[in-house]
């Protein structure tokens, strides 16, 4: 008597496990991430698997949990370290916690088990420049771009960090060597931001001076000259930045504008169909 209630509770115990997994299974499928969670939660705490682990961290990942779907992740790969999966979405939710070198630990391992995975590659990429290796990110994301050219995402964090790297350069450059072109041109976009805009035309004419030919300063001198409404001074440097930079938006702008508050009309409409005639 006393075997056979030993059995049927064994068969009791189980399959309540497979039981919790189905329906987890059955919620994950439908969407219902909560109730996916509480069912891989009770499976859990009956077996231990990491497969089951990595699919709590799922669903808790797309709850936007990332907290609490570090350990469940972690878990799994402690019993499983060659779960690429696992160390993707664990080097994600890292990243998304502001824990950039952890995550890039794990996103370096997923790429390893991985090679050439298009997700691993934009968050290794991504991470990196968190991290501001620039020259990494930059690169990695690049080739992203170049297998997934519709990817704006990709784009826009190309486009923002080129912006920002080029900043950071140009920076180093003011601090180390203040007295040079480019230290210059530095201080006089800072002070142009400022409002100081007499100081900032001085330090735009002293970049000029130490390289007549530098890209960008004659379009800072004309801007400066239109924001202390010097139209008619502007108009010079204006021209000299479009011969400079033909297909500069900017430039071409600056220029119609000073011609417009210098009140050459006929300069202003040659100048727009030039602008418009260029191919964009």
């Amino acid at each position: 008597m006393i075997g056979l209630v030993l059995a049927a509770l064994l068969q009791l115990t189980g399959s309540a496990p497979e039981t919790y997994l189905e329906a987890a299974r059955r919620a994950e499928a439908a969407g219902n991430f909560r109730s996916a969670e509480k069912a891989y939660e009770n499976y859990l705490a009956v077996r231990n698997e990491p497969e089951v682990w990595q699919r709590l961290g799922l669903v808790r990942h797309l709850q936007n949990k990332f907290a609490q779907a570090i350990p469940a992740f972690e878990k799994a790969l402690r019993a499983k370290p060659d779960l690429w999966s696992a160390h993707l979405f664990l080097g994600m939710d890292l990243y998304r916690m502001n824990r950039f070198p952890e995550a890039l630990d794990h996103l370096k391992t997923a790429d390893r088990l991985k090679p050439d995975d298009g997700d691993i590659q934009f968050w290794l990429g991504t991470t990196n420049l968190a991290l501001k290796r620039y020259l990494e990110g930059l690169t990695i994301l690049e080739s992203v771009a170049t297998r997934q050219p519709g990817n704006l995402e990709v784009l826009r964090l190309l486009a923002q960090s080129y912006a920002e790297y080029a900043s950071r350069l140009a920076s180093d450059v003011a601090e180390r060597y203040p007295e040079t072109p480019a230290g210059y041109h530095v201080h006089g976009q800072a002070l142009e931001f400022e409002g100081s805009y007499a100081a900032a035309l001085a330090a735009y004419r002293a970049s000029l001076r130490l390289q007549p030919g530098r890209s960008g300063v004659q379009l800072a001198i004309a801007r400066v000259l239109l924001a202390e409404n010097k139209a008619q001074e502007a108009i010079e440097p204006a021209k000299r930045a479009v011969q400079q930079t033909p297909f500069s938006e900017e430039a071409h702008r600056v220029l119609i504008a000073a011609y417009e508050r210098a009140g050459r009309t006929e300069e202003v409409a040659r100048e727009n169909a030039r602008w418009a005639g260029l191919p964009h």
